[in-house]
């Protein structure tokens, strides 16, 4: 289980990327028997804080419940920073030295 708690989503690591890692962690804890609902906390706890502050209210009882909704989110982020550089100015500022 400390393995588990120790998995931690990386900066610029995707929402994917991170529940496989998480996963492939799991696969490796033989003897380790918890429920869905506990391992779905494990991984929420492990998820970066902008996404973890975003999914910590909700309801998840699985893994791949909790992969979905985090998903979700990554969308939405993305899509927010897509819409924020498309409104961005092409102005450009030029210094000018009148004599």
């Amino acid at each position: 289980m400390t393995d588990l708690t120790s998995v931690k989503s990386g900066r610029d690591e995707s929402i994917h990327e991170y529940f496989k890692r998480f996963k492939d962690f799991k696969n490796r804890c033989y003897n380790l028997t918890l429920s869905e609902k506990v391992l779905a906390d494990l991984a929420l706890a492990g998820l970066h804080s902008s996404y973890r502050e975003k999914l910590d209210g909700l309801d998840h009882y699985s893994l791949n419940q909790l992969l979905v909704k985090a998903l979700g989110q990554e969308a939405k982020f993305r899509k927010g920073k897509d819409t924020y550089k498309s409104h961005r100015s092409n102005t450009h500022i030029v210094e000018y030295d009148s004599d």
